[in-house]
């Protein structure tokens, strides 16, 4: 069935039979709470005052804007994803109001809806050569849904637009977050 709907393209990794989800689960908590530990005191950066406009809510996105960024998305599907990314593109005509009233929705209330909170945590090996019986030597990707990723990317549109209009950041970064948001050519790359 998975193959059929597109999904475990990757199942071929290899990962030790000694290591259990709930291993990597507390070796990554661990892992955090030592960043956590280790950064506890820093020192407290410089802010410049911004007497600019301000970006206090997201503007509702158009039904082609919707559309623009479902047909130019990678055609990558998550487990969580009710339908293959590569289908829901057949039927994007159909679907559209939908999703578009869905990621208005989230932008409206400023948050995702409780459908799409949730992630699938596929443990990776970092290189191809490592030991898959060291916990170090894995990588945590969480694959998100798509419409997760559309509603990523149009936050992430708006966010580089007020960025790049108040001078807060420079043309050629702003640039770089919208093309790596969500691009057909590129890896995604989760949250900017």
């Amino acid at each position: 069935m998975s193959s059929i709907l597109l999904r475990d393209r990757n199942a071929s990794l290899q990962q030790s039979p000694d290591i259990t989800a709930d291993h990597l689960a507390q070796f990554f908590v661990d892992k955090v709470n030592g960043v956590r530990a280790a950064t506890e005191n820093p020192v407290p950066p410089t802010l410049m005052m911004h007497d600019g406009q301000c970006l206090s809510n997201h503007q509702e996105v158009s039904i082609d804007d919707v559309q623009r960024v479902l047909l130019n998305s990678p055609l990558k599907t998550c487990a969580a994803d009710p339908l293959p990314t590569s289908m829901l593109c057949d039927v994007a005509d159909t679907q559209l109001p939908f999703i578009w009233v869905m990621c208005n929705l989230s932008l409206r209330k400023g948050h995702l809806l409780e459908s799409q909170k949730a992630a699938i945590i596929t443990p990776v090996l970092k290189k191809q050569n490592a030991d898959p019986d060291e916990l170090k030597n894995y990588r945590p990707i969480s694959n998100l849904t798509f419409i997760w990723k559309v509603i990523e990317h149009m936050v992430v549109k708006q966010i580089t637009r007020h960025l790049k209009d108040a001078n807060l950041i420079d043309a050629t970064f702003a640039v770089y977050l919208l093309e790596s948001s969500l691009d057909r050519n590129s890896t995604y790359k989760g949250p900017v």
